[in-house]
């Protein structure tokens, strides 16, 4: 269960930037996807839905750009 936001009665969720989630299916297939990470003033985090004005708003540029900041 989400936990309740300290400073307002809900969560005012503020777009952070986009990022790459992946997980194996099985078989050494993997499944990548974009998703967008949002903070609320409080400090709580939730990924949710890709921003889609964001630089990196499609899978290809968002891999190229990690794999530069890593």
């Amino acid at each position: 269960m989400p936990t309740k936001c300290t400073l307002a009665p809900q969560h005012k969720w503020v777009f952070q930037r986009n990022v790459v989630s992946s997980k194996g299916v099985g078989g050494g297939v993997i499944e990548m996807s974009l998703r967008g990470k949002y903070r609320c003033a409080c400090g709580e985090t939730r990924i949710g839905a890709v921003n889609q004005n964001a630089p990196n708003a499609d899978l290809g540029h968002a891999l190229a750009a990690q794999e530069v900041g890593s």
